[in-house]
C-alpha cells in the first residue's frame, strides 16, 4: 500500500473507508466524557438551537455530538466520498437528520451562510 500525505485526498479515502465501530459507542456515552464537560463549559447558555458547521466533516463525530447533545442544527462539507459516506451512516445510525452535509472541496466552498460556531477537528491540522 502506497503512503500518502495527511494531505493527499487519497489518505483520506483510506483513513475512512476503515470500519469504526467505537464511534457508535462513544456517542452513546459522550456525555459521561472528560471531553463532553470541556465543551459544556465553554458553551455559553441559551445557545441552544444555534448552527454549527465543521469543515472536514468525516466520519460525522462532532456534527453528530453537537446535534444530539448541545441541540445545534449541524452542518459541515467533507471531501472524500468514504467520509461522507460514514457522516450519513452515523446520522441515519442516531435517527438524526444528515442533509445539511454536502460532499465537496472546503476550497471551493460558494457559500454566504454564517454559522455559530465553525469547527474542524483534522483539516486545520494538516
Amino acid at each position: 500500500m502506497a503512503s500518502y500525505a495527511k494531505s493527499d485526498k487519497q489518505h483520506w479515502e483510506n483513513v475512512m473507508s476503515l470500519k469504526n465501530t467505537q464511534l457508535k459507542k462513544y456517542i452513546e456515552h459522550f456525555f459521561t466524557t472528560e471531553q463532553y464537560s470541556i465543551f459544556n463549559s465553554v458553551i455559553p447558555d441559551g445557545w441552544k438551537n444555534k448552527t454549527f458547521f465543521e469543515i472536514g466533516a468525516a466520519p460525522g463525530l462532532y456534527g453528530m455530538i453537537f446535534q444530539k447533545y448541545f441541540n445545534y442544527l449541524s452542518w459541515g462539507i467533507e471531501y472524500t466520498h468514504n467520509g461522507y459516506q460514514s457522516i450519513l451512516n452515523i446520522f441515519e445510525n442516531e435517527n438524526e437528520s444528515s442533509e445539511r452535509f454536502i460532499l465537496g472541496d472546503f476550497f471551493q466552498m460558494d457559500q454566504d451562510k454564517k454559522y455559530d460556531i465553525v469547527f474542524s477537528g483534522w483539516f486545520i491540522e494538516h
